[in-house]
C-alpha cells in the first residue's frame, strides 16, 4: 500500500478515535445548558428571559470559547516546536493568514521561507531566476490517474536513481539537463526519498521559486522533523536551486501566472491576520462577549447579594409566606384585628379603624390591619417596607398568577399589580393581594396588602 492510501487510512483512525469523544462532549453540553434549562424555563408559570441568560452563555462558551481556546493552546505549543526548528535556520517566524506559521530570512545566501499549518502541512521555499516549470512527486499513484486525465505524462528515466519519483516538465529538454548534473540524484533523494512517516513529497519550480512540500503523514500521532533533518532539506533544497541556475536557461522562458503572482504576493507580505477571517471571528465573538458580560454580572450580583438577612431571597420568601398565610385566614375564618397579627409583627397602638404594628420581617416594615364592624374583624394586613425585599414579579406570579396592572394615582412611575389568591380549603371569601411596585412592575417592591373583598 502506497504512502498517501496509508496516511489517508491513518486519518480516518484518527477521527474515528476523536469523533465519539467530541460528540459526547458536545452532546452533554446541549443538554446541560440548552435541552434541559430550556425545558425547565418552559415548564414554569411566568418564566423570565433573563433566566436563560447564564446557562445560554455558559453552553456557547463550551461549545465555542473552550474549545477555540484549547485550539488556540495547542497552534501555540506547535508553533513554538516548530520556531525551535526554523530558528537555527536564520529564519525568523510570525503568525500568518491566522491559522498558518510563516518563516522569512537568509539561509546559505539564498532567501528562503517556510509555512506550516495543521495536517501536517510543511512548505519549504527558495527564491531562484529560473523561468521554467517541474514537479517532481515521490511514491504518488494518485499523481500519475490525475495527471492522465488531463493529457500529461511523465518523463522517464532509465537512471535507478529516480526510481520511485514521478517527474512532469514544461520543457523536457531542460528538465534532463538537470537531472544530468553531478548531485542532483543525491539531492532529490535527500528531499523526497528520507525514512519519515511523511506521506506526500513533492518538489516543484515555478518561475521565481523552487518549493519543498509535505502533506499527510502515517503516524498515528502528529509528526514534527527535527531541527536537523529541516537543515538537510534546506541545504539540499538551495543546493538544488544553484544548480538549476548553473544549467543553460530553458529555450522559452516563462512568466509567472496571475495565480503565482498572488501567491508571491501574498507570501511576501508580512501579513500577520487575514482581516476577513478577523472580522468573522469578531461577528462570532461579539455575541458571546456580550453573554459572558451578563452572566458574570448576574453572577455578581448573587455573589453581592446576602444569603440571609435584610435583602436576601430567603427574607423575600418569608415574607411572602407570611402574606400567603394571611391570605388563608381572611379566606376562611371572621378574624379579630389582633388576632390576625398573630406573630406577624408587635402591637404599636390601635385605633377605631386599624391596628398598627411593626413587622417581625422584614426589619423596619410597618404593618397595618385594617377592621371593620363593631367586634374589629380585620378585613385588610398592609406590609410597607423601609427598604424593598428581594420580591420579583415571578415570584408573585407563580403564587398567585398573572396580575391586573395600573398605574399609582399617588407616583409618576408607580404601579399597582392586583392578584386574585386561589381559595383554600374551607375558603368562605374571596381575597385578593396588592403589591405596589416603584418605577414599574420591575421595580422594588414597595407595599404588599392582602385584602378580602367587599361583600356585594
Amino acid at each position: 500500500m502506497g504512502r498517501i492510501a496509508r496516511a489517508t487510512g491513518m486519518g480516518i483512525l484518527r477521527g474515528c478515535v476523536g469523533c465519539p469523544f467530541i460528540f459526547v462532549y458536545v452532546v452533554g453540553v446541549c443538554f446541560a445548558f440548552f435541552f434541559i434549562p430550556l425545558g425547565r424555563w418552559g415548564d414554569r408559570l411566568n418564566p423570565d428571559p433573563k433566566d436563560l441568560i447564564l446557562p445560554l452563555g455558559l453552553g456557547f462558551f463550551f461549545l465555542l470559547v473552550g474549545p477555540a481556546l484549547l485550539a488556540a493552546v495547542g497552534t501555540r505549543r506547535r508553533n513554538a516546536r516548530f520556531d525551535a526548528i526554523f530558528a537555527p535556520l536564520g529564519l525568523a517566524g510570525f503568525p500568518f493568514a491566522l491559522q498558518y506559521r510563516r518563516y522569512d530570512g537568509t539561509f546559505a545566501g539564498r532567501r528562503l521561507q517556510a509555512f506550516v499549518s495543521r495536517g501536517p502541512r510543511i512548505v519549504l521555499e527558495a527564491d531562484t531566476a529560473v523561468a521554467t516549470r517541474f514537479g517532481i512527486t515521490a511514491d504518488a499513484g494518485d499523481t500519475k490517474l490525475l495527471a492522465g486525465l488531463v493529457g500529461e505524462r511523465p518523463i522517464g528515466f532509465a537512471v535507478p536513481a529516480f526510481d520511485g519519483l514521478v517527474v512532469f516538465g514544461k520543457e523536457e529538454a531542460w528538465v534532463r539537463r538537470l537531472f544530468a548534473e553531478p548531485g542532483v540524484p543525491t539531492l532529490l533523494a535527500r528531499l523526497l526519498l528520507f525514512d519519515g512517516p511523511l506521506a506526500r513529497r513533492q518538489v516543484v519550480l515555478r518561475p521565481g521559486a523552487l518549493t519543498l512540500t509535505f502533506q499527510l503523514t502515517t503516524a498515528f500521532l502528529r509528526w514534527i522533523p527535527s531541527p536537523g533533518q529541516a537543515r538537510d532539506w534546506a541545504e539540499a533544497l538551495v543546493e538544488l536551486a544553484r544548480i538549476a541556475e548553473r544549467v543553460p536557461a530553458p529555450v522559452q522562458p516563462l512568466a509567472p501566472t496571475p495565480l503565482e503572482q498572488r501567491i508571491g504576493s501574498i507570501r511576501g507580505l508580512g501579513l500577520k491576520v487575514n482581516p476577513g477571517v478577523a472580522a468573522l471571528v469578531a461577528i462570532l465573538a461579539t455575541p458571546l462577549l456580550a453573554g459572558a458580560i451578563a452572566g458574570v454580572t448576574i453572577l455578581a450580583g448573587r455573589a453581592c447579594a446576602p444569603a440571609r438577612g435584610p435583602g436576601s431571597r430567603v427574607e423575600a420568601f418569608e415574607v411572602l409566606d407570611q402574606v400567603y398565610r394571611s391570605a388563608h385566614s381572611l379566606q376562611v375564618a371572621e378574624l379579630r384585628a389582633i388576632d390576625l397579627l398573630g406573630d406577624l409583627g408587635t402591637l404599636e397602638r390601635e385605633d377605631d379603624s386599624a391596628l398598627h404594628a411593626s413587622a417581625r420581617v422584614p426589619a423596619g416594615a410597618r404593618l397595618v390591619i385594617a377592621k371593620s364592624g363593631p367586634d374589629g374583624v380585620g378585613r385588610e394586613v398592609e406590609w410597607t417596607f423601609a427598604a424593598p425585599p428581594a420580591i420579583r414579579m415571578r415570584d408573585l406570579e407563580e403564587r398567585w398568577g398573572k396580575p391586573v396592572s395600573s398605574p399609582a394615582p399617588d407616583g409618576p412611575k408607580a404601579v399597582v399589580a392586583v392578584f386574585a389568591t386561589t381559595p383554600g380549603a374551607g375558603a368562605r371569601w374571596p381575597v385578593r393581594v396588592r403589591v405596589r411596585f416603584d418605577g414599574g412592575v420591575a421595580g422594588p417592591v414597595a407595599r404588599i396588602a392582602v385584602y378580602r373583598e367587599p361583600a356585594r
